[in-house]
């Protein structure tokens, strides 16, 4: 009877150890909007972030008529409060990187660009730089190439972000040299495939494409987790489309006829959402309740020691009624 107390209270006190640890994880936010001015509602979930690192999207880089290119500068309408440390992210297409020799090009692009936007904000960046590249077994040898030349040049540490079929396909995909990763929990499958899946968070196909986890290369990693919805707009004919950044709220509305599970019908032809529907057309609404990141959270801390969580992205449509 001794022993088994014993072994009961230590499981109930490493149950205690084990949420104290999980609600010590801290927090914040990317910034993926063009046009930087917060809302007081945005203002507000930011400075009440246990991180106050904002990880603000600069610019996307891809490929323009043969040269790399600057797309979607970011729009700085505004200076951040003085408390946030900001870490510049750079969304760079794979693509970029089949032109083996452009790496200094992008390293020299991407440290010029770090400046002008420190100028801009009025502000120094801290000690990071983040790169955002889905890049492909084709793609990794020059890839890598430009990771750690970017790291040798800047000096800074180089962090990026870590797809899930990169962690499931290591062998074919190699392990990038950052200083830190960044494992997007989300788009666990094609929104226009209309599987009948959350294709933003599915957590059976989460597990799936995490079941090596724990023996990643890269110990030191945080967890992008998603904070967004979108609609898939399926027409007569069974083709689908993606309308960004609507709720299934924004489905009660004229002209709309709601359905089960976050669904509506478009009953009159009319603009919605900044895009012309026929009547007849089918909306299916997906996003993140607060149980399916709590279960993501849960199953992460599983199978690693989460270095912090990053929701993507801090806008007001999706903070309303949050607790983080």
């Amino acid at each position: 009877m001794r022993t088994f107390f014993i072994h009961f209270c230590c499981a109930v006190l490493a149950a205690i150890l084990c949420s104290c640890d999980r609600t010590a994880v801290p927090y914040t936010f990317y910034y993926w909007k063009t046009s930087l001015r917060l809302s007081p509602t945005e203002n507000e979930a930011l400075q009440k972030a246990t991180d106050q690192t904002l990880y603000l999207r600069i610019m996307d880089i891809d490929m323009q008529e043969s040269k790399i290119s600057a797309l979607g500068r970011l729009q700085v309408r505004q200076k951040l409060p003085a408390t946030v440390r900001i870490a510049p992210v750079f969304y760079i297409t794979n693509r970029v990187f089949l032109q083996k020799k452009n790496t200094r090009e992008i390293v020299r692009l991407v440290l010029d660009e770090t400046r002008r936007y420190e100028q801009r904000l009025g502000t120094t960046f801290g000690n990071e730089i983040q790169i955002d590249c889905d890049w492909t077994s084709g793609t990794r040898e020059a890839y890598f190439s430009f990771l750690r030349q970017l790291k040798t040049v800047s000096k800074k540490q180089v962090s990026g972000t870590l797809r899930l079929h990169q962690v499931k396909d290591e062998g074919l995909m190699g392990v990038p040299p950052v200083d830190k990763a960044y494992l997007m929990c989300y788009s666990t499958s094609s929104p226009l495939e209309n599987q009948g899946i959350n294709s933003i968070l599915h957590l059976p196909l989460l597990k799936n494409y995490l079941a090596n986890l724990r023996d990643y290369p890269i110990q030191n990693m945080a967890v992008a987790l998603p904070l967004y919805s979108w609609a898939i707009v399926t027409n007569h004919l069974g083709r689908h489309r993606l309308i960004n950044a609507v709720t299934k709220q924004d489905l009660q509305r004229d002209g709309m006829e709601m359905l089960a599970d976050g669904q509506a019908r478009v009953s009159r032809d009319g603009f919605y959402f900044g895009q012309y529907l026929s009547k007849g057309f089918i909306i299916r609404v997906e996003e993140i309740s607060a149980e399916d990141l709590d279960a993501a959270k849960k199953f992460v801390e599983t199978q690693i020691k989460v270095r912090g969580y990053v929701y993507y992205h801090l806008d007001e449509r999706f903070l309303r009624g949050r607790t983080f």
